[in-house]
């Protein structure tokens, strides 16, 4: 079992480093990609069902059943709201504080110190919750760390809609697809968007029915993501 599990590290490893081999900017997702708490996560899903209840479509049933097809939450209510999706978004992010769910990450700090890559996050978050999660899991300035912060108020709608990948693709204007790898949790809003686009991609797959994305690489999780990116650091096969 050790070998094996040495091994499949070793494939993996040696994966990634084939794929980073001339990329120059990494895109992130920021929820559910850079840090995941389940207890945040069931916390934003009341939030959601609480908020549908004032709508007249409201049926607490529709909404489980609607959320077992795949639709995410902001789709859901959106069937009886006479709002946008960024304005739905942006008045349940004004709800809460994410900070309060998330730790500090040794291994993503350590990481992004490195800065031997360009960084632009792509969120759906608002700006200001962006920075304090960020700065909560261990970047002590995101502004400097990320040579753009492309969050939700900077965003025509929220992802996945294609006027937020159209503002995405005019920020990377100058560089060639091929050299940019997208990582994300979500197959519809990061994934396969970002591949339309001629990126890499590298999915944070934690839900069991996204096993099969097609993504360059998959991880379960980020940490296992950021120990490698470190380990190659470490042995000197990235820039």
């Amino acid at each position: 079992m050790f070998l094996y599990t040495l091994q499949h590290k070793l494939q993996t490893l040696q994966k990634l480093r084939n794929l980073l081999h001339d990329v120059e900017v990494f895109v992130w997702d920021l929820d559910g990609t850079l840090y995941f708490n389940m207890e945040l996560l069931d916390h934003l899903r009341k939030q959601w069902q609480t908020y549908y209840q004032q709508f007249p479509i409201a049926q607490s049933q529709l909404f489980d059943q609607l959320e077992k097809t795949g639709k995410d939450w902001f789709e859901i209510i959106q069937l009886g709201s006479p709002y946008t999706t960024k304005e739905l978004i942006l008045e349940i992010e004004s709800m809460i504080d994410k900070t309060t769910f998330i730790t500090h990450s040794k291994a993503l700090a350590h990481f992004f110190g490195k800065k031997k890559f360009r960084h632009i996050l792509f969120s759906n978050a608002t700006h200001d919750q962006a920075i304090r999660v960020l700065k909560k899991l261990g970047i002590e300035a995101p502004e400097q760390t990320f040579e753009c912060i492309l969050a939700l108020e900077e965003l025509p709608d929220a992802k996945p809609h294609p006027s937020a990948y159209t503002v995405l693709t005019q920020q990377l204007a100058t560089t060639s697809p091929q050299r940019v790898v997208y990582v994300g949790d979500s197959v519809r809003s990061d994934i396969q968007p970002a591949q339309q686009l001629g990126f890499k991609t590298i999915h944070i797959c934690r839900s069991v029915t996204d096993t099969q994305t097609q993504a360059d690489l998959s991880f379960t999780n980020e940490a296992e993501l950021f120990a490698l990116l470190n380990h190659l650091h470490l042995l000197s096969f990235l820039r």
